[in-house]
């Protein structure tokens, strides 16, 4: 569950659950946008899928299964 608030121009906040835990974004730019969170919870839950050793489906859980068999 995400909250997102706007807080005092140019400030951009929001907080939502990735890798098991809560994530703060905030922005200070007079420029940025929603979708500029967006990419960064997005970069985030790309970095959980990939090196989470808690999720049986990331690279790096694969990667540990197959070096298990070889080994």
């Amino acid at each position: 569950m995400s909250r997102r608030l706007r807080l005092h121009e140019p400030n951009i906040h929001d907080c939502t659950g990735i890798m098991g835990m809560p994530v703060t974004v905030h922005i200070a730019d007079p420029v940025a946008s929603t979708g500029d969170i967006d990419a960064v919870f997005a970069y985030l839950r790309r970095i959980d899928r990939v090196f989470s050793t808690y999720k049986p489906d990331s690279e790096t859980e694969q990667l540990n299964r197959c070096l298990q068999r070889q080994g």
